[in-house]
């Protein structure tokens, strides 16, 4: 395996807390190098660190699968790969937050060779919209 063909993060969260508000949209996006077969995104526990559910994905020729979902992210979640750029870059955005969204998100990159995988994590925090009397 040649660093070359490894899949790496250019730019990863590693972690990090984004804060929302409520009701708003939400756009993940990670830059990466290397040759890949496809991207999947979604929820990740506390304790493992890959992608547990997945939310959306799509493989380098271009194909998108957003099925088989949780019922509360049906028509709230899409996925897209910008083949123009070089690193690569992947979005994965979600609509109408809810405090229910509140949770770690993943991705997950399939090199197209034999080197593992790359992950990448971060933490969505929702905050609640101020009322002003």
């Amino acid at each position: 395996m040649s660093l070359e063909s490894a899949v790496q993060f250019t730019d990863p969260y590693d972690g990090k807390v984004l804060s929302k508000l409520l009701d708003t949209s939400v756009s993940f996006n990670w830059t990466f190098s290397g040759d890949f077969d496809s991207v999947t995104w979604g929820l990740k526990s506390r304790d493992t660190n890959d992608v547990n559910v997945t939310l959306a994905s799509f493989s380098k020729a271009g194909a998108a699968s957003i099925s088989g979902i949780p019922s509360s992210y049906v028509g709230r979640v899409s996925g897209e790969w910008n083949n123009k750029t070089s690193p690569g870059e992947a979005t994965f955005t979600l609509t109408s937050i809810g405090l229910e969204d509140a949770a770690l998100y993943a991705v997950r990159i399939t090199p197209s060779d034999i080197s593992d995988d790359a992950i990448d994590f971060v933490e969505l925090v929702v905050k609640g919209k101020l009322l002003h009397i």
